[in-house]
């Protein structure tokens, strides 16, 4: 890791700092409870199709680009490397999985640029 993370600092293609999250839709049942009987206040439904405010279309298309960044991230770690679900082994080993994982898609997706020799 050391060694890929230097090469590809050399090149000015490293990322220092950001944010990824991920937000697959997938089919889920209706209950939304805890414990508590209650609903998780942070939850947001959503449904495919839905109708979008000016305001969230206004959100959408200014941050559009970055997300597209990330998001063919993602594409790589599922469709190319199959890694589209997990079970849990410990936070310590599934986030060493994963930062495996999104380490090979750089490398992937970088792998024109690395070919190539300086200049």
């Amino acid at each position: 890791f050391d060694e890929m993370t230097a090469v590809l600092t050399e090149r000015g293609l490293l990322l220092r700092q950001g944010t990824i999250v991920d937000a697959t839709l997938i089919a889920a049942p209706p209950s939304t409870t805890n414990r508590t009987k209650s609903r998780d206040p942070d939850m947001k439904q959503t449904r495919k199709g839905q109708k979008l405010t000016d305001e969230q279309c206004r959100i959408n298309r200014l941050t559009s680009g970055f997300r597209s960044k990330v998001e063919h991230v993602f594409r790589v770690v599922k469709r190319q490397f199959g890694y589209t679900k997990t079970r849990y082994r410990g936070l310590y080993k599934n986030s060493q999985q994963i930062f495996c994982q999104l380490t090979l898609a750089n490398i992937y997706m970088m792998r024109a640029h690395l070919a190539c020799p300086e200049g």
